[in-house]
C-alpha cells in the first residue's frame, strides 16, 4: 500500500494540464518523432528521478530541492534553482490561463480573452481567499485527467486512422520543451519518500516516472490519429469537435477542471513561498498573480509556445542542478543511501548535456 501511495503522489504530481499540449507538438513534428522525443525524455526523467533520489537517500533528515540544491551546490546553486521553480511556476500560470481561455470559449458565449481574464480572476480569488478545501480535491481531479485520457482512447478509436498520422517534419526539435515540462515532477520526491519509507522508495520512482511515459504515448497516439495536422494546441478542443456536441462539453469541461485544479496547486504554493520570504499579505498576492498577467498581456506566446519555454528553462535548469547534485553527493553525502546508482560518467554528462542544448535554443 504504500509503495502505490508513493507511486500515485510521483504521478499525481507529473501528469497535469501539460499532457494536454503534447499531442500538438507530436502532430506538427511527425507522430513517430513526437513518440521518440516522449520515450526519450521519459527514459531521461527516469534517471533524473533516480539520481535526485539517491541524492536525497544520502542527506540527513528531510529537505526539499531548492535545500539540497543548496546544501551541494551553494548559494549560487541554490538561486538557480529558485529560478528554476519560478519561471516553471509563472510559466505555467500563464499556459493555463490561456488554455482556459480556448477551452472556456468552447463552452460558453464568451471570447477567448473574455474567458482567460474570468476564469483567472475566480481562480485567482480562490487562492488569495484561502480557500484550502479546494487542494483536497486535487487527487480527484488527476483522476478526472485520466478519465480524459481513457474516455478519449476508448471513444476515440472508431475516429482513429493510420492516414491521419502525420510524417516527420522541420519541426522535430518542437516537442522536447512541452514535453520537458509534462515530466517535471521531481520537487515531490523528497514527500514521496516519507510516504514510501527506505525500502520501497527506489520502486516507487521507477513506477512513477514509467506510467506518464505510457500515458503520454497513448495519448499523444489516440489524438493524432484522431485530428491529424489538424489537432489544435489544447488537444480536447479538436478532439471534442471530432466526436460532436457531448464529446466537446465532456473533454472540454475534464479539461478546465485539470488546468484548474493545477493553476490553483501552484498559486497557493507560489503565494506560501512569498509569505515564508518575508513578504507582505499584498506584495505576495501581486508577485503571485500580478507577475503572470503582465506576461499574459506582454508576452503571450500562445498555450503551447509558453509551455514549450516553461519546461526548456524550468526544466533544463532543474535537470542540470540535479545531475550535479548527484555528482556531488557521492562523496559529501552524510549517510549511506537506500540505493546507488552506478552511471557510467559519458551517461550523466549526457544528460546534463541535452539540458543545455535546450537551454541554447532558447538564447
Amino acid at each position: 500500500m504504500k509503495l502505490w501511495q508513493g507511486v500515485a503522489m510521483l504521478v499525481g504530481t507529473i501528469i497535469g494540464a501539460g499532457i494536454l499540449g503534447i499531442p500538438y507538438v507530436t502532430a506538427k513534428s511527425g507522430t513517430m518523432v513526437g513518440l521518440a522525443w516522449i520515450v526519450l525524455l521519459g527514459l531521461v526523467f527516469l534517471a533524473v528521478n533516480l539520481c535526485f533520489g539517491e541524492v536525497i537517500t544520502r542527506t540527513k533528515g528531510h529537505h526539499h530541492i531548492v535545500a539540497l540544491c543548496g546544501r551541494y551546490l551553494g548559494r549560487y546553486g541554490k538561486l538557480a534553482m529558485a529560478v528554476s521553480f519560478l519561471v516553471g511556476t509563472y510559466g505555467a500560470l500563464v499556459a493555463y490561463t490561456i488554455g482556459e481561455g480556448e477551452v472556456l470559449a468552447q463552452l460558453l458565449p464568451l471570447t477567448e480573452l473574455q474567458a482567460s481574464m474570468a476564469f483567472y480572476v475566480l481562480a485567482s480569488l480562490v487562492v488569495l481567499g484561502g480557500m484550502r478545501w479546494f487542494e483536497r480535491f486535487e487527487s480527484f481531479f488527476v483522476m478526472l485527467l485520466l478519465a480524459v485520457v481513457g474516455i478519449t482512447i476508448v471513444v476515440g478509436l472508431p475516429y482513429a486512422s493510420e492516414a491521419n498520422l502525420t510524417p516527420m517534419s522541420e519541426h522535430w526539435f518542437l516537442p522536447y520543451g512541452v514535453i520537458v515540462f509534462a515530466y517535471m515532477g521531481m520537487g515531490i520526491l523528497p514527500d514521496v519518500r516519507q510516504a514510501t519509507g527506505k525500502r520501497l522508495f527506489k520502486q516507487a520512482i521507477v513506477w512513477g516516472s514509467v506510467i506518464p511515459m505510457a500515458v503520454y504515448a497513448a495519448f499523444a497516439l489516440i489524438v493524432v490519429a484522431i485530428t491529424g495536422g489538424a489537432t489544435t494546441q489544447v488537444a480536447t478542443v479538436g478532439v471534442g469537435k471530432v466526436l460532436g456536441p457531448l464529446g466537446v462539453f465532456v473533454l472540454n469541461g475534464f479539461a478546465v477542471l485539470a488546468m484548474a485544479t493545477s493553476f490553483a496547486g501552484l498559486g497557493f504554493a507560489l503565494r506560501e513561498i512569498m509569505l515564508e520570504a518575508g513578504y507582505s499579505k499584498v506584495k505576495s498576492a501581486l508577485l503571485t498573480f500580478g507577475v503572470p498577467l503582465l506576461i499574459f498581456f506582454g508576452a503571450n506566446e500562445g498555450f503551447v509556445r509558453t509551455l514549450d519555454l516553461a519546461g526548456t528553462v524550468s526544466g533544463g535548469l532543474a535537470g542540470i542542478l540535479i545531475m550535479a547534485m548527484f555528482v556531488r553527493a557521492k562523496n559529501n553525502g552524510n549517510q549511506s543511501p537506500e540505493f546507488s546508482l552506478n552511471l557510467p560518467l559519458w551517461l550523466t554528462v549526457g544528460i546534463a548535456a541535452l539540458f543545455v542544448i535546450g537551454l541554447l535554443t532558447v538564447a
